[in-house]
């Protein structure tokens, strides 16, 4: 089951009994051309029990949208923001891939170990938002087996660092956005040649929630409403092990 939470500021290890884990971090905000985080996801699909490895949990950690708060640099973290998101739908394909092979179950969680407000350029107290669900519900939320097959594997292209996007073009991204998460809430299907000034350029619909919370959005003010409520970081693993059924 799919489900959104508020985690407390800082994370840490909740019981006393680990999991293999393997570990990656990504920088990648130095410049433009050819990321390695489509590397990364490699990394960490293949540490996560469908490689050789066989670990029972993998951790990846990535930088650059942290560097772009400290740096205040808004156009630039919008950006690398996008990038990570297209980390994640190449590791949930290979996870998928490898739940498909009989490799095992897995499980996904997406969250952040402190927030770096662009607004002054450091880390803050904020909780941060935090998913978890198995891979198979987010498939499915996705749109299936077909949304997978849309998502490209390979090196994904960074963005030049040094030709930021103009704020017009991101507040015009964030209605888009908004429109598509509202039609969302709203139960409307997105319908593929909807008018650009409607949803904008974008060729998939709003993932749904389809286990678990309504959550459909990962921020701090929609995860906020999730159904884990808000608990301390020291809480993660412990809530993770339970989730996955791992000892």
């Amino acid at each position: 089951a799919a489900a959104a939470a508020a985690a407390g500021s800082g994370s840490g290890s909740g019981s006393s009994s680990q999991p293999s884990t393997a570990a990656a971090g990504v920088q990648g905000a130095a410049a433009g051309g050819e990321a390695s985080d489509a590397g990364r996801s490699d990394v960490g699909a293949s540490s996560s029990g469908s490689g050789p490895e066989g670990y029972d949990f993998g951790f990846l950690h990535v930088k650059a949208v942290d560097d772009t708060g400290h740096d205040r640099r808004v156009q630039m973290k919008v950006r690398f923001q996008e990038v990570v998101d297209r980390m994640i739908g190449q590791i949930v394909k290979r996870l998928w891939q490898a739940e498909s092979s009989g490799l095992g179950r897995f499980t996904l969680v997406v969250t952040g170990d402190h927030s770096t407000p662009v607004v002054f350029g450091d880390h803050s107290h904020e909780p941060v938002p935090f998913t978890i669900a198995h891979v198979r519900h987010v498939v499915q939320a996705m749109g299936g087996e077909d949304a997978l097959h849309r998502i490209r594997l390979g090196p994904i292209p960074l963005p030049d660092v040094e030709k930021p996007p103009p704020y017009e073009q991101l507040v015009q991204q964030g209605v888009w956005q908004d429109s598509r998460r509202k039609a969302s809430w709203a139960g409307r299907p997105w319908v593929p040649g909807m008018p650009p000034e409607v949803f904008g350029p974008y060729e998939e619909p709003w993932p749904q929630a389809v286990r678990g919370d309504p959550v459909r959005s990962f921020d701090e003010l929609s995860a906020a409403r999730g159904a884990l409520g808000r608990f301390p970081g020291s809480e993660v693993m412990t809530l993770i092990k339970q989730f996955a059924s791992v000892r």
